[in-house]
Parts: C-alpha cells; sequence; structure tokens
C-alpha cells in the first residue's frame, strides 16, 4: 500500500519544525538574558590603573584598564540622592614652600562593590576633570611596587559605615572618608629639618555622608553603578576643589632634574618589625629621599612597651631621639641617624583607615600604630644635585632660585653673581638678590629688588608667600612699603625687565621646559604682561605644544586690575594674535627642550 503525502501536510509539518525552532531560540534567548541579568558578576577594575597626560595635554590610560570577562550592565532606574561633606586640614611649609602637585596616588581601602564602583568612577570624573599629568590608582588588595617613584600626592579610599533598606525600593547611607596628602598619613608632630625639601606638607581628611534611594530594577552587574558613580563625583569635586585652593595659595614646584630623585636604598631590618608582625603598606622612593616606607603594627594593647623597645634597639644602633611619649590619646617618637629618620605615631580614628585592617572596628581595645623610616639625601648629595644645575649649559635660574637652600654658601653665591648680570625672570630669584643686597647694607639695590620681588609676585600669581618677607626686609632698613609697591612703566624700565614698546615693539626670549616667558607690553602710562608658560610636564613634539598663557592688565597698585588666564594648544611656527591683548606671539623649538618665544606688538 503506498501513501501519499499532500501538499498541505508538508506546509503543516515544515510550519512545525520552524515553529519549533523558533521556539528554541525565543528560550534560549530568554535563558541568557535571564541568566545575564541574574548572575553575571560586576566588572571592576582588579589591577592597577594609571593615567598619564598625552602630546595633547589629555588625560589618556596607560595600557588598558583590567575589566576583562563578560559584562551585563542593563537597568531602568531612577536615583535621588544628597551628600554632605565635612573637612579637617592642614599646612606646614617652610619660606618658600612650593606646591609639589603634578602626579597623584589613589589607593582605595574598601571591597566593598559599592567603592569598587566609587574609585572606577573616580578615575572618569579625573580624566575628564584633567587636574593633573599622572594618575595611578591601586584597587584593594593592591599596593605600588617596592622602589617606585612616589607620586606628589597620596590619596586613599574607605568606606566605614553601609546601611541598606528596601527590595524594588532600595535606600542606602553610607559613609565614605578620603584623605588627600603629601604623604599616605602623617602624624600630629611635624618637623622640618636641613634634609627637608622646600615643598609644603599636607594633610586633609573628609568624610562624605551619602544618602540616596534607588527607584526601579537593575541587572546583577549594574548592581551599585549609580550611587557608586555619584559618591565619584562628591569625591573628584572634593580632590579637585582642593587642588584649586592650594594652587591658588602657593606656587607649583618646578620641574626639577632627575639628580634631585635618588636611587633606591633598601629599608633597615629592623627587629622590632618582625616581633610585632609589621604590616607594610608603602616603600617608595622620591623628592629628596632614597627611601620612604610606613608600616602598621595593628591592635598594640600596650604602646608604651612598644615605644620603649623600639627607643631600646634604636639607641644601640646610636640613633639619636628621646623615648617617645603616649599622652591623652596621642602617640609619637621621632629618632634620627644623619639623613635617616623614623617616626611612630597613631592617626587618630577620624583619619579614617590606612592600614588593610583597621582593628578599632572589629571591638579590639588595641590601636594601630604607624612607622615611617625615611631616609634623605644627603647634604653633599643636595649640594651635588644643585652643582649640576648651575654647571648646565644654560642653568635654569627659577629652579636655582627655588632651591637655594640646598646649595652650599659657595654655590649661592655663585648664583647671585649670576643673577646680577642680568635682570631675573624669578620672584625667588629677585628675593634672593634682596636677601643678598640686604646681608650688604646696599639699600637702593635692595630696593629695586624689592621691587622685582613685588612685580614678578603679582604678575605670577604668588605674591602673598612673599609679602612678609618684603615688610621684614622694610622693617629691617627703614624702607616704605608704599615705594616698594608703587612700580609704573618707569619702574619697570629701570628693573630691566623685558619690555615690548612702540618704540620698541618687538620681545624675543628662551623659555625652557617649567619655565615661563614674561613680556612687559608697556602703552603710554598704562602696561599689561603677556607670560607664556611651556606646560609642567608636556612632551613636545616637533609640531606642537601646549601653553599656559596668563595676560595681566593694569598696574599691581591699583585696585581695578584684573587678571586672566587661558590654556591652548598652537602649532609652532605659526605667528597667532591674541584676542585680549595688543600682541602677537610666534614659537620656534630653539633645542629639544628650549623654544624661541617671540612677540610683537600689534597696532589697533
Amino acid at each position: 500500500m503506498v501513501y501519499m503525502q499532500s501538499e498541505s501536510d508538508q506546509t503543516r509539518r515544515t510550519s512545525f519544525r520552524w515553529f519549533t525552532v523558533a521556539k528554541f531560540i525565543a528560550l534560549t534567548t530568554l535563558t541568557v538574558t535571564v541568566f545575564a541579568w541574574f548572575f553575571f558578576p560586576p566588572v571592576t577594575d582588579t589591577q592597577r590603573v594609571s593615567l598619564q597626560k598625552n602630546n595633547s595635554g589629555e588625560l589618556q590610560w596607560v595600557g588598558s584598564s583590567d575589566q576583562g570577562g563578560l559584562n551585563f550592565e542593563a537597568h531602568a532606574s531612577s536615583l535621588q540622592s544628597t551628600n554632605n561633606v565635612s573637612s579637617i586640614g592642614s599646612t606646614i611649609h617652610s619660606s618658600p614652600g612650593f606646591f609639589a602637585e603634578r602626579s597623584m596616588m589613589i589607593l582605595n581601602r574598601s571591597n566593598h562593590l559599592l567603592m569598587q564602583r566609587g574609585g572606577d568612577g573616580l578615575l572618569q570624573y579625573l580624566q575628564e576633570e584633567n587636574p593633573l599629568d599622572r594618575i595611578d590608582y591601586f584597587p584593594t588588595g593592591h599596593s605600588p611596587p617596592t622602589g617606585d617613584r612616589a607620586p606628589d600626592l597620596f590619596v586613599t579610599l574607605d568606606l566605614t559605615a553601609l546601611e541598606e533598606t528596601g527590595i524594588v525600593d532600595r535606600d542606602l547611607d553610607a559613609t565614605v572618608t578620603l584623605t588627600l596628602g603629601s604623604t599616605l598619613t602623617t602624624s600630629n608632630h611635624s618637623v622640618s629639618d636641613s634634609y627637608s625639601p622646600p615643598t609644603l606638607e599636607l594633610f586633609a581628611h573628609s568624610a562624605i555622608e551619602h544618602a540616596s534611594s534607588l527607584t526601579g530594577i537593575e541587572s546583577s552587574s549594574a548592581r551599585y553603578r549609580l550611587q557608586g558613580n555619584d559618591i565619584a563625583q562628591e569625591v573628584g569635586k572634593v580632590i579637585v576643589e582642593k587642588l584649586k585652593s592650594l594652587r591658588t595659595q602657593h606656587k607649583a614646584l618646578p620641574l626639577l632634574p632627575e639628580s634631585f630623585y635618588p636611587e633606591w636604598v633598601s629599608t633597615p631590618e629592623f627587629a622590632f618589625l618582625a616581633v610585632h608582625d609589621a604590616t607594610l603598606l608603602t616603600s617608595l622612593r622620591g623628592l629628596c629621599y632614597h627611601n620612604e616606607t610606613l608600616w602598621v603594627i595593628q591592635n598594640v594593647s600596650d604602646a608604651v612597651a612598644l615605644l620603649d623597645q623600639i627607643h631600646s634597639e634604636l639607641t644601640s644602633l646610636d640613633w639619636k631621639g628621646g623615648p617617645g611619649k603616649f599622652e591623652n590619646g596621642t602617640l609619637n617618637m621621632r629618632m634620627s641617624s644623619g639623613a635617616k629618620v623614623l617616626e611612630v605615631f597613631h592617626v587618630p580614628r577620624r583619619h579614617g583607615r590606612i592600614g588593610l585592617t583597621d582593628v578599632n572596628d572589629s571591638g579590639s581595645s588595641g590601636i594601630s600604630v604607624y612607622i615611617r623610616f625615611r631616609y634623605s639625601m644627603s647634604q653633599h648629595e643636595q649640594q651635588d644635585a644643585y652643582g649640576q644645575m648651575l654647571a648646565a649649559a644654560t642653568p635654569n635660574v627659577e629652579q636655582l632660585a627655588s632651591l637655594r637652600r640646598m646649595g652650599s654658601q659657595k654655590q649661592r653665591r655663585q648664583f647671585i653673581s649670576m643673577i646680577q648680570n642680568a635682570p631675573p625672570q624669578s620672584t625667588e630669584a629677585w628675593m634672593m638678590l634682596a636677601e643678598h643686597y640686604s646681608a650688604e647694607q646696599q639699600i637702593v639695590e635692595l630696593r629695586k629688588a624689592l621691587k622685582g620681588v613685588y612685580v614678578w609676585g603679582w604678575c605670577k600669581k604668588n605674591n602673598s608667600g612673599f609679602d612678609s618677607q618684603i615688610r621684614r626686609l622694610c622693617k629691617k632698613h627703614k624702607l616704605e612699603e608704599k615705594s616698594v609697591r608703587d612700580v609704573g612703566p618707569e619702574q619697570l624700565q629701570k628693573l630691566g625687565l623685558p619690555l615690548v614698546t612702540a618704540e620698541s615693539p618687538i620681545g624675543e626670549q628662551v623659555v625652557r621646559e617649567g619655565e615661563s616667558a614674561m613680556t612687559f607690553l608697556i602703552d603710554g602710562n598704562d602696561w599689561q604682561v603677556l607670560s607664556v608658560a611651556l606646560h609642567k610636564t608636556q612632551q613636545h613634539s616637533e609640531d606642537d605644544t601646549l601653553f599656559d598663557t596668563t595676560i595681566v592688565q593694569g598696574n599691581p597698585s591699583s585696585s581695578s586690575t584684573s587678571q586672566s588666564s587661558q590654556s591652548f594648544s598652537h602649532p609652532m611656527n605659526q605667528s597667532i594674535d591674541l584676542k585680549q591683548s595688543r600682541a602677537s606671539l610666534l614659537i620656534k623649538r630653539r633645542s629639544i627642550d628650549a623654544l624661541h618665544v617671540r612677540v610683537e606688538m600689534t597696532t589697533n
């Protein structure tokens, strides 16, 4: 018997097969989607991440962000939040005291997903704000390699309180602590000695009280994304605003040669570290020091006994210093051996957790004790580095003036002779001349030098740091301060400053990395200043570079004086008109590390 299949039967069978396939695909898609929505883990940075400025002056990733693996972030939700910030801080500096602010290291001390999100979001925020030349970020469990070069600034992040309620509408209350300082942490006592560089020592602590309500749904991979980004925005604002404030109050440290960042020297093996199971936090080299190492000893129940043991061990090694104190909850000890210093201190809890864990949060009655070892450059090493700058084919006057206390008396006299031959273009160099003429009782030259201090400090917006020195020398030699601060076109000419006038409309200068070309434009009884500075750490190409340009109009003794600034990228070998000034600017390369700057007065 032969069975015949009709065309309608074949159509039904084909349709059934396609329906089955479509159902399988839909079911598979639904399964994958459900799995991705509920079971894909969040993806965050798990290794060191670095940002560095490129030739265009923008922060770019160095290598790549370590966020490998599958990711499925999706949400249909909204966030309402409030953030309250409270801050305390301190700054200590000598005179002069420069703000080292080109690089930053961020250490995230919390392994909670909220703070991991916060760390990722902070990097994105800082990349957009572009406040520094380099940023290195270390998630929890990671620290900089031993012997690495230290950054100018350290930031720590931690989550010290967290409370969550709700399922669909989720409320979150969190306290995030932030520290920003020139060191990872600091004691209540600060000592500046002959080995210390002329830089600002700062430490600031902020607590951010975050409260938010999240309405809607989100995938497992997107958990805490909105809250983390919100916290990151607040942390980023605190950092950027603090940098702006410090830059307004203190002059930036000039770009220094590598000789002031000496080679790494290994850390001594102190016996008490092993006895008390000390945890190494960081061990780095930096500006004017071979080694700065920080340890924490946790859960110390008898701090006095610990101080006695440390004092006894170091005394046997011929270190000098007292036995230290532990009074009213404050612990401090400082001992030294030449260029080596060891500090022992306790950080109050309000300053946030610096160690890998904080025993105070676990109910223990003990405290966390920090030990800092620093091995600075010797005075002989400092003088050698200073001598190398003096011996350069084209010495950097601003660097030499900024670091003058690191030179020997003979080297300082050599520098004075150098800047007496031509009017200096640095506030610090003018101050050195003023101090020299004060010691030599050369009153006429002293008044002229103090005018130079005032004019350059005012034009470079760092005059406040020299006001007290001007007053001191005026009082010492019975000079009227008003006469020092009275500066017009005639006084500018007497100072021998680089002038551009209708009679001499062209000015030319050479500027190197970290320096600025200042040109004073005289128009009758009015004057203005054009300052063109190479970007602090810019790697210049043959075709373009980045300039910081500041134009100051008026007389510094006038209350109507205004200052404005702009930053722009500009091709070399191409003249441009500066809209804010009656001048045109032409920049050409002179050598690998120097540029030729030409300013020409233009007619209206």
